[in-house]
């Protein structure tokens, strides 16, 4: 699964495998969006380009943990501060790698659902309600100082 200005690497880094990819489809409306998520066995995030590796935000990953998908991410800074190799997500450092990790989790239907659920209970620490009231605290420290 990818937005499109990912799906070509995306679709190229899992060539000649036997899974079914889906993508994000540009306009979706939020509940066209819920029912692809729904649909994922398990989330890919591939970017090859290794300049733009630093400056991704945690989104994808966050959105896959929400909805307990077990997921394989490129090695990047927001992902690497959300996840945790093994346990909630894999990182992958190449298409080959990629190809591998997908291939493992498809292959382990248990290890699958211990990381999907493992990533569903990690994902509440990004929910909105929380976000919201960490900013909510920071905008009062600042109003107090």
């Amino acid at each position: 699964m990818g937005d499109s200005d990912h799906w070509p690497q995306t679709r190229k880094a899992l060539r000649n495998t036997e899974h079914r990819l889906v993508s994000l489809l540009d306009g979706e409306t939020r509940e066209q969006l819920v029912q692809t998520y729904l649909g994922i066995d398990i989330g890919v995030g591939f970017r090859r380009h290794s300049d733009k590796a630093r400056y991704n935000s945690a989104v994808k990953l966050a959105n896959f943990m929400s909805f307990g998908i077990p997921a394989v991410m490129s090695v990047e800074t927001g992902y690497l501060e959300v996840g945790l190799h093994g346990t909630t997500c894999l990182f992958a450092r190449d298409a080959g790698e990629m190809r591998l990790l997908v291939n493992r989790l498809v292959r382990d239907p248990v290890w699958r659902a211990e990381m999907g659920a493992a990533a569903f209970e990690a994902a509440g620490a990004y929910h909105i309600r929380n976000v919201a009231a960490q900013y909510r605290s920071f905008l009062e420290a600042l109003v107090r100082s």
